[in-house]
């Protein structure tokens, strides 16, 4: 009926409200009313800020300083040469060579789990050929490879010879049978 209609009409303009026209069983407005929704869900929680107590303690902390000109001297802002290069490759046409980032080594190493991250390519030392230098192991002080000897398979090897040398001499030449010490000194 034409004024029914006429009244929710005066009754949504008394009530400062919006009306959105939509249904549910035919899927029509839905989303609009939605985004209506929220945008004076957050038109309101805006206003609300700013009229709190709270938005004006925070603006009398807040100041933005504008740094007067001291002298003559110009000041112009720093551009990174890697910056430049890049925007005179670009200028010419040349493709600027794209760096490999970790995660695109992580899938071609086998992804997340399998690919074991590079720690030690970003050491700056004076000499990078120091970088994958095996590292000292230090226990209560010293340094474990101050006692390791260098020479240690060698001299095992001479001890293992020395032992099977003596083995064959036992063999081809057996020894003169012990005393039994026991008998003796009874």
């Amino acid at each position: 009926d034409g004024s029914d209609q006429e009244m929710i009409k005066e009754a949504v303009e008394e009530a400062g409200a919006e009306m959105v026209e939509c249904s549910t069983l035919h899927d029509v407005g839905i989303g609009e009313m939605k985004t209506k929704a929220c945008e004076m869900l957050m038109a309101h929680r805006q206003e609300t800020k700013v009229r709190g107590k709270k938005y004006n303690d925070i603006e009398n902390r807040i100041y933005c300083a504008m740094p007067d000109q001291r002298d003559e001297k110009a000041r112009p802002s720093m551009v990174p040469p890697s910056v430049l290069r890049e925007r005179q490759m670009k200028a010419e046409g040349v493709e600027f060579p794209k760096k490999v980032l970790e995660k695109e080594l992580e899938q071609e190493g086998g992804g997340p789990g399998v690919y074991s991250h590079d720690l030690r390519k970003h050491y700056m030392l004076e000499n990078d050929e120091w970088k994958y230098d095996i590292m000292p192991e230090f226990i209560n002080g010293k340094n474990i490879r101050d006692w390791i000897d260098p020479d240690i398979d060698q001299r095992l090897a001479e001890l293992e010879a020395e032992e099977d040398a003596r083995l064959e001499e036992l063999a081809a030449n057996p020894a003169p049978e012990q005393f039994d010490l026991n008998s003796v000194n009874k």
